[in-house]
C-alpha cells in the first residue's frame, strides 16, 4: 500500500498530476505561475484500485472524480 500527496495544475489547456510524498506540504510543491485545480492524497491499494480522499490545507483545494484517471495514467504511461 503507498500514500502520497497530489497537486493537479492546469497548463495550456490541460491538466497533470503532480506526486510526492506526505512529508511535503502542497503548497510547497506547487510551481511558480501554475494554477492548481485539484489536489488530496491518493493511496495505491493494489494493481486496480487507486484512491484519492482528503483536502490539500495550504492550497485550500479538495480532490475531484477524474483525479484517480490522471493519476493512474501518469503512473502507468510507457516512457517515448
Amino acid at each position: 500500500m503507498h500514500l502520497a500527496k497530489y497537486i493537479i495544475i492546469q497548463h495550456e489547456g490541460q491538466e497533470y498530476p503532480i506526486l510526492f510524498p506526505i512529508t511535503l506540504k502542497h503548497s510547497d510543491m506547487l510551481p511558480a505561475g501554475r494554477t492548481p485545480v485539484a489536489a488530496g492524497f491518493y493511496q495505491i491499494l493494489d494493481a486496480e484500485t487507486l484512491h484519492v480522499g482528503g483536502m490539500s490545507t495550504s492550497l485550500n483545494l479538495a480532490p475531484r472524480e477524474k483525479d484517480a484517471s490522471l493519476i493512474r495514467n501518469l503512473l502507468t504511461a510507457t516512457p517515448v
